[in-house]
């Protein structure tokens, strides 16, 4: 439990450094759009902060991965099933949930009424609904622990912003597709991207593929240029979807965080004994040769032999001795 009494402000020390540097980012870049664009033309001069916006977001997302890799490397862990990573136990946090369901249902409904005159209304009010849903399915999201709602229902809410910034996106490609000036909605792009992924991740919790370290350095990352872009200008009501999509990914980072636990070593496999070897069966001694014999030949079946038939001569000499002896016979 030491480590996790040492880990027990590492949720406020990440959220510290995420608006710390997206105040950071946000000036700089306000500064750039003031200073560094040619009134005139609209397009950007070449300027110091073109190159300090860009380095403050590098510098930024690598502090991120170094904090985030000390936090985990101190013998803890993340949660990845469910309930458990997204378990609010403060009383804040439905406060804070119905805080920027509040703020995000607002910018909806003033971005439907800014944007009837505007040439991409259709998409924009499509943005607008959805951006009413989610802020309306957060509160829902970070209580579906406690409250044990089905994770269908809360991979469906989780979903929403991820649709939400896929048509965002499109916007802002439709609304600057002959903008020349690059760095006008670079980082719009870049953020909305970031924001797309980091929703993304956040979902694979419900959806049973939590990767709770990605999920976290993105959550960081995207809220920071969330806060960044805040300095470009926009509908109102989008800017007001933007700081409450801002404040779902610190709060989601701020639970995830809070529910780290020990890391659980694998239980090391019993030393099981070196089994016998099975003795070698004695070699059989050599049979004597035996002393070499002649070979015995095989009994042959001879044909009896054949009498040759008497000659007629010798019968009747034959005939006559026998007669012969009968007289002489007293």
């Amino acid at each position: 439990m030491s480590q996790i009494s040492k880990a027990a402000k590492a949720p406020l020390i990440l959220s510290c450094y995420v608006c710390a540097f997206g105040a950071f980012g946000a000036f700089f870049r306000w500064l750039q759009m003031q200073a560094a664009r040619d009134a005139e033309t609209g397009l950007m001069n070449p300027s110091i902060l073109n190159l300090l916006v860009p380095l403050t977001i590098i510098c930024a997302a690598v502090v991120f991965y170094l904090r985030l890799k000390k936090l985990l490397g101190e013998g803890v862990e993340l949660p990845t099933e469910f309930y458990a990573a997204l378990r609010g136990n403060s009383l804040l946090c439905p406060a804070f949930s119905w805080l920027l369901c509040a703020i995000t249902v607002a910018g909806g409904i003033v971005t439907m009424i800014n944007v009837s005159l505007d040439a991409q209304r259709g998409l924009y009010t499509v943005i607008a609904a959805l951006g009413m849903l989610c802020g309306l399915g957060f509160p829902l999201v970070c209580s579906a622990a406690r409250k044990r709602y089905s994770p269908g229902l809360v991979s469906l809410i989780m979903s929403l912003p991820i649709l939400m910034y896929c048509l965002w996106l499109i916007a802002c490609y439709r609304a600057n597709s002959n903008n020349p000036n690059l760095w006008v909605y670079a980082v719009e792009i870049v953020t909305v991207c970031v924001l797309i992924i980091a929703f993304y991740y956040a979902a694979g919790f419900p959806f049973g593929r939590a990767k709770p370290n990605t999920a976290s350095f993105f959550c960081m990352l995207g809220a920071f240029l969330g806060i960044v872009t805040l300095a470009d200008g926009r509908y109102f009501g989008l800017q007001l979807i933007l700081i409450g999509s801002v404040g779902m990914l610190l709060m989601e980072n701020w639970i995830l965080i809070r529910n780290m636990r020990e890391k659980t070593e694998p239980e090391p496999e019993a030393e099981s004994l070196p089994e016998a070897e099975p003795e070698a069966a004695p070699e059989p001694e050599p049979e004597p040769e035996a002393e070499p014999t002649e070979p015995v030949p095989e009994p042959t079946i001879e044909a009896p032999a054949r009498k040759k038939a008497p000659d007629a001569a010798e019968q009747r000499d034959a005939e006559v001795d026998e007669i012969l002896k009968e007289y002489k016979k007293p």
